[in-house]
């Protein structure tokens, strides 16, 4: 069963990886939410870019809590539960 998966962070080094992971080796979908600061880098995420699985919302989470449930939203929107994993 192909999941939906909303990954923050992903245009970093170790998000990008698990992207680039998941669409190349999944049929899952994934949606990445990064505000892309400093640490982000989009050449990492060119292989995948183009994949009608992948999709980026560049607008990242902020201190204002309606703005970044709407980013999410955006991104993607809810149609199942949702699964949460937080690491650091």
């Amino acid at each position: 069963m192909a999941l939906r998966i909303l990954l923050t962070g992903g245009a970093g080094f170790i998000g990008s990886a698990v992207i680039r992971h998941l669409i190349e080796n999944t049929d899952h979908k994934v949606a990445n939410l990064d505000k892309l600061t400093y640490a982000g880098n989009l050449d990492s995420l060119a292989m995948v870019a183009d994949s009608p699985r992948y999709s980026l919302n560049g607008s990242g989470f902020s201190r204002d809590r309606p703005a970044s449930e709407n980013n999410v939203a955006r991104t993607l929107p809810v149609t199942a539960s949702w699964r949460n994993h937080v690491a650091a």
